[in-house]
């Protein structure tokens, strides 16, 4: 238990003081629908097994997950509002979650995140 606080802290410490090296502005965050946020993180083009903590727009801690030895991760049952995705040795991006960005669809769409190198993001979905 106090691993995962000391852990949890590095995390938010790092996020607070960093900034994205993303040389894209439209790839820095995402918004996305649904309520869940789901993904891989990459690194060097390699899946990243770290800890993937989300807090909510006011730094309060919300949920974390480890991702697997592919690098996925998926966070569900997640109340639509604007968030901090934090990942030790990748970084940190802003998530928006947004039921209005799956009215454009007539099914509704599942929702993943590539997280990539330089703290870049790209946003994908599937129909289910």
């Amino acid at each position: 238990m106090i691993w995962r606080i000391g852990v949890l802290l590095i995390a938010l410490v790092s996020s607070c003081c960093a900034t994205s090296d993303c040389r894209d502005p439209k790839m820095r965050g995402a918004v996305i629908g649904g309520d869940s946020i789901t993904g891989v993180v990459l690194l060097k083009g390699k899946p990243l097994k770290s800890l993937v903590s989300l807090y909510s727009a006011r730094g309060k801690f919300v949920r974390a997950v480890t991702t697997d030895k592919s690098g996925t991760f998926a966070l569900n049952k997640i109340a639509p509002g604007k968030y901090s995705l934090n990942v030790p040795g990748w970084g940190s991006t802003s998530i928006e979650v947004s039921p209005k960005v799956d009215r454009d669809f007539p099914q509704k769409p599942s929702w993943s995140l590539t997280l990539m190198d330089n703290q870049c993001v790209s946003t994908g979905f599937s129909m289910d």
